[in-house]
């Protein structure tokens, strides 16, 4: 499993092993085998890379951690994150431990499809980030300055492939129900920004009317 974490293994996934806690302890008296926290163990000398922070973090936090909010966006090569200081979230009621790698915060539910692996690393996908940024733009004095970062935020994650505007406003029609702080300006931002309107989507979708056609 280590070869497949970037050398990393977590405590909580012993069982999975068929390890024990004494088996971890023999691994560390080596010398081989360093605590990268008090809860994750990796093989001394290895380099250190954003791949290896990030998933230590998330292995840290327990399992079924995804990256969150700015530390996601980051992962997925968005201008202006970096994971410097990382963000990570779990559910609600789910076991947790304070993590010395990472900002844990906790949610009340995740959509399935809001989650994705990338590069190995469990991570929210950039849409369910961008909407937990507009909550910082969710009150009246700020709605105007949200409009404009979040909007390029929005083309930016767009420009990248990373949402397209259907999913924005799947998205929108589905967590307003909830009341979900954000949910005023991330509507207004998507009527702003209709299904097929850009670049990216038009393209896709006359190829789907291309592959269509040649079907018939």
């Amino acid at each position: 499993r280590s070869s497949r974490q970037e050398g990393l293994l977590a405590k909580f996934q012993l069982g999975a092993l068929g390890c024990t806690s004494d088996h971890w302890w023999r691994a560390k008296r080596t010398g081989r085998w360093i605590d990268v926290s008090p809860r994750v163990i990796g093989p001394r000398g290895a380099p250190e890379s954003e791949a290896r922070r990030a998933l230590a973090a998330t292995l840290d936090s327990g399992p079924a951690t995804m990256l969150h909010r700015r530390s996601a966006l980051a992962w997925q090569g968005v201008r202006g994150y970096d994971l410097r200081s990382i963000e990570v979230a779990r559910l609600r009621g789910m076991p947790t431990w304070r993590s010395t790698l990472a900002q844990v915060h906790f949610l009340r539910n995740v959509r399935p499809h809001d989650l994705i692996v990338v590069g190995g690393v469990c991570t929210e996908t950039a849409l369910r980030a961008i909407w937990c940024e507009a909550a910082g733009y969710a009150s009246p004095a700020r709605f105007d300055i949200g409009m404009m970062k979040i909007g390029r935020l929005l083309d930016e994650a767009n420009r990248l492939k990373l949402v397209t505007w259907a999913g924005l406003h799947e998205m929108v029609e589905d967590i307003h129900q909830r009341g979900r702080s954000g949910t005023v300006l991330m509507r207004a931002l998507a009527e702003e920004r209709q299904p097929g309107s850009s670049a990216t989507e038009s393209r896709n979708e006359t190829q789907f009317e291309e592959i269509l056609e040649r079907r018939r």
